[in-house]
């Protein structure tokens, strides 16, 4: 796996992993499914009357 960019901290290692490339339209679904997924936790919490 190749990664976008790697730490040594001690005996740590963290390796950061970037996404792959994507056009504007895909972007634009992922931030669609994000919105669309807390406003579905927003409208469950509403139904049981817990506040948001």
């Amino acid at each position: 796996m190749e990664y976008a960019q790697e730490y040594q901290l001690g005996e740590t290692k963290i390796r950061i992993v970037a996404p792959p490339p994507m056009t504007q339209q895909e972007i634009d679904k992922v931030l669609d499914d994000f919105h669309n997924a807390g406003w579905a936790i927003i409208n469950e919490l509403v139904e049981k009357g817990e506040d948001v």
